[in-house]
């Protein structure tokens, strides 16, 4: 995650891009321009239904809604959670990048054979007491006859990717004046408590990382490949920060951890991606709609439809998926093995 720090100094995103930050004024300190409809305060109010996290709003594990439904709203349900590989490894990486964000180099002069010697026995003392996470891991692999993801081919590029964080920090070291950002200035799991009645936003809020000093807040990923929902959760991050803090927060940062093998035939060493983007508002926008679209969801009586046969890839993999079975919800065999 350090790699945040250098990139952001090295290229220097906001300057001469910061036309959008006067143009803002979907900021979370300003509730009538952000506040929740009357009719969905009354509701949380009575606890007809709950309060929405920021997952919630931008999750779309089911394209229906029919989980936040079932998990939030009048018909509330009890559910089990259904593990995947490509959730257990999300763990582990987001584990791996949380303990070596805080790890110090000792000089400015330091060899690659022995940043290479740092990182293996930073990885090797890190994967030690993880031994039962790896085991499930394995066999999550297993049990998915390799469909999702190699575990052994994600624990080497932890370790190669470690190697060049480190490499980074020392860089940054040598190269870093007064002005820049620093890994001092980067707060962890910061546990943030918005004013639910205008943010619409459950507390706590716990945004991977934020840099007030800077105005960014940032959010680990890591999956297959990057969704087109990540940047909303920033989005919602900086509103209910704002909210909380009176503090303008104007970058968002997701730290992206690509965690499956892109083919069959080859095992390619990948590192994260970094991606920095204007919270403008365009990208606030776009979260208070998916907002108020999934209060109105969960205000319903009923839960939403069924999906239909072309959007059921989740299904298998989804907590309220006995549920939906018992309604009448027909997946094909394949997928209830």
């Amino acid at each position: 995650m350090f790699e945040v720090v250098f990139k952001w100094n090295a290229c220097r995103p906001d300057l001469g891009t910061s036309d959008f930050i006067d143009d803002i004024t979907l900021r979370g300190y300003i509730p009538q321009n952000i506040g929740l409809t009357g009719e969905f305060i009354s509701k949380l109010q009575s606890k007809k239904i709950r309060p929405l996290s920021i997952g919630d709003i931008t999750s779309k594990i089911c394209p229906t809604r029919r989980d936040v439904y079932y998990n939030k709203g009048p018909q509330q349900t009890t559910s089990h959670d259904i593990p995947t590989w490509g959730r257990e490894a999300g763990k582990l990486v987001e584990q791996y990048y949380y303990d070596l964000f805080p790890r110090s180099v000792k000089t400015h002069k330091e060899k690659y054979t022995s940043i290479h010697k740092r990182a293996d026995r930073y990885s090797r003392k890190f994967f030690a007491p993880q031994k039962d996470k790896i085991v499930r891991l394995e066999k999550l692999e297993e049990d998915s006859n390799k469909i999702e993801g190699d575990s052994n081919w994600l624990m080497d590029i932890m370790n190669q990717s470690g190697r060049a964080e480190f490499a980074l920090k020392i860089l940054n070291r040598i190269s870093k004046d007064p002005f820049n950002l620093d890994s001092k200035h980067v707060k962890i799991k910061i546990h943030i408590k918005p004013k639910l009645e205008v943010t619409g936003i459950n507390s706590p809020s716990e945004p991977d990382f934020v840099i007030p000093d800077h105005s960014i807040i940032g959010d680990i990923k890591s999956g297959a490949t990057f969704l087109k929902t990540y940047p909303l959760t920033c989005a919602g991050y900086a509103i209910a920060y704002e909210n909380e803090f009176n503090i303008n927060i104007n970058w968002g940062v997701i730290y992206f951890v690509p965690t499956h093998t892109t083919s069959k035939y080859f095992r390619a060493i990948t590192y994260p991606q970094v991606y920095f983007f204007p919270i403008d508002e365009n990208l606030r926008t776009a979260f208070l709609n998916m907002r108020d679209r999934a209060y109105d969801t969960i205000s319903k009586d009923k839960p939403p439809d069924f999906s239909s046969k072309d959007d059921m890839e989740n299904c298998p993999h989804c907590k309220f998926k006995d549920h939906c079975v018992s309604l009448g919800l027909k997946l094909e065999t394949k997928n209830n093995a």
